[in-house]
């Protein structure tokens, strides 16, 4: 009993963080970059869902680490858990936002973070998250909806439609381009250009729809989660696009199973006016 006592009293004694020098950041960065592309390969050229995942996963791992300069304490069932700091948090925060990494790369990194968020919420009980908690949590549940909303965009494709995907760049909002299966794609006139903002903001809508507008589609869809002013984001899409009749904005869930049905039907509508054109 004495020896609990006295092993209870005694200060908890906390590791110092191993730090990565500029190298090993480098190496690790290469290697995770590297294990990352076999991964995305992985998920189109084998059946291995399990192998295709444990790669995403372990060069996700890699990339924050050597982005961070970090390595985490532990990797458990509890997540990924490291002491965080401001410097550790605004790389991963910064990593979140880089639209030119891989989407897979990104999601998991955030699904990482969010369980490691709730698992200090649910140990900690802080009465709020840290503003710089709140920041990352923010970019992680965005790049968990533009996830989704990529994958819901693949199930809705109409028959004999094909989509092909769009790495983002130099601020660019253009994510697809949607096309009949066997056309030229050198001609976005009969293309359906498609993007989708997480967070719209009238700035955000400018840009976006500037880079989809520059390709001279034959239409335009763009994807906005649920919105709590609706009306005023339609009003501002339709002043933007004035002028081109086959430019749809779509406002759904992108996990409710409702939306596959909505989003299909918005790129059917869309494509026949295409077609008359």
């Amino acid at each position: 009993m004495a020896e609990d006592e006295q092993s209870s009293s005694r200060p908890e004694v906390r590791r110092r963080a191993i730090l990565l020098t500029k190298l090993q950041r480098v190496a690790v960065s290469v290697i995770g970059f590297a294990i990352s592309g076999a991964g995305i390969g992985a998920v189109f050229l084998t059946e291995n869902q399990a192998g295709s995942t444990a790669l995403l996963l372990i060069g996700g791992l890699a990339l924050l680490m050597g982005l961070t300069g970090r390595v985490p304490d532990k990797i458990g069932q509890e997540g990924v858990n490291y002491e965080a700091v401001d410097p550790a948090t605004k790389a991963v925060e910064t990593v979140l936002k880089d639209d030119s990494l891989p989407l897979a790369v990104r999601e998991t990194i955030a699904i990482a973070v969010k369980d490691e968020l709730d698992r200090r919420f649910l140990n900690e009980r802080p009465s709020s998250l840290s503003p710089a908690q709140e920041a990352i949590s923010n970019e992680a549940n965005a790049v968990l909806v533009e996830a989704a909303t990529r994958r819901l965009l693949e199930r809705a494709l109409p028959q004999g439609m094909r989509i092909s995907l769009a790495t983002r760049a130099n601020g660019s909002g253009l994510d697809g381009i949607v096309f009949e299966a066997g056309a030229d794609l050198s001609d976005h006139r009969r293309a359906i250009a498609v993007s989708w903002a997480a967070r719209p903001s009238h700035t955000k809508l400018v840009m976006d729809l500037a880079s989809m507008l520059a390709l001279n589609p034959g239409g335009i869809v763009y994807i906005v989660p649920t919105v709590l002013d609706e009306t005023r984001l339609k009003g501002r899409f339709q002043n933007l696009v004035a002028g081109m009749p086959n430019a749809r904005l779509v406002v759904l869930k992108p996990d409710d199973e409702n939306s596959v049905d909505r989003l299909h039907q918005v790129l059917e509508d869309t494509w026949r006016a295409v077609a008359r054109d």
